[in-house]
């Protein structure tokens, strides 16, 4: 573990952050109505336009998105019951430390995969009572990064071989040797998609959904 001053230095930006925003929704008739609910629209707009700014290499819209972004997790501790911005930020910095044991603990790892394993253990020791081979996997996510979480999974278990069998093999895919090919057969998709009246992202999600379902039942079945 390296010294590093930022580390343990105050933030009294933060805090000024943290009691602004509780005035503002003590005394702003608009934040004080808003719920967790009604803000993740706002949520979602600046995820995307923090990832504009970053595909840009827009380091000055890269800070202001993170701003904009912060907003958004101070305005939902505010709202919240039971927890505040310290006890998320408490929280955080636990669960770094602990999916760090390379860094704070005894253990070593000295290239990214042998990092990848280690966390990855890590985070299955804290997973270890969650049920489900999908459980955190979020279903509100993108259909394609939730289908290929979803296959990142099954491909890690032994539950893939029975599950997940697609009716269109990936021998009858065209061949893509890299991410540029990869997109142009998705946009393909998605064009034609667009000709015949389908919702691509529907049908998507639909597919995983039904995958999930047989997941579950398979789950049902080992642990009877």
């Amino acid at each position: 573990m390296t010294d590093d001053p930022r580390a343990a230095a105050e933030l009294p930006a933060m805090g000024e952050l943290a009691a602004a925003m509780h005035e503002v929704r003590g005394d702003c008739v608009w934040s004080a109505s808003m719920t967790h609910e009604s803000l993740l629209r706002y949520l979602l707009e600046e995820s995307h336009e923090f990832l504009e700014a970053v595909q840009a290499g827009d380091s000055a819209g890269i800070r202001e998105e993170l701003g904009d972004l912060l907003l958004q997790v101070v305005f939902h501790a505010e709202i919240a019951e039971g927890f505040d911005l310290n006890d998320v930020a408490a929280a955080t910095r636990d669960k770094m430390i602990r999916r760090h044991p390379h860094v704070f603990g005894s253990e070593s790892a000295g290239t990214v995969a042998e990092v990848e394993s280690v966390w990855g253990a890590a985070k299955a020791r804290e997973k270890a009572d969650r049920a489900g081979l999908l459980a955190g996997i979020a279903p509100t996510l993108p259909g394609l990064a939730r289908a290929q979480k979803v296959a990142s999974r099954l491909a890690r278990s032994p539950l893939g071989e029975g599950v997940d069998a697609p009716a269109l093999p990936d021998t009858a895919l065209p061949e893509f040797a890299d991410e540029a090919e990869l997109g142009e057969l998705l946009y393909a998709i998605a064009r034609r998609s667009e000709r015949l009246g389908l919702d691509a992202e529907s049908a998507l999600q639909g597919a995983v959904g039904d995958l999930a379902r047989k997941i579950a039942a398979a789950e049902a079945v080992a642990r009877d």
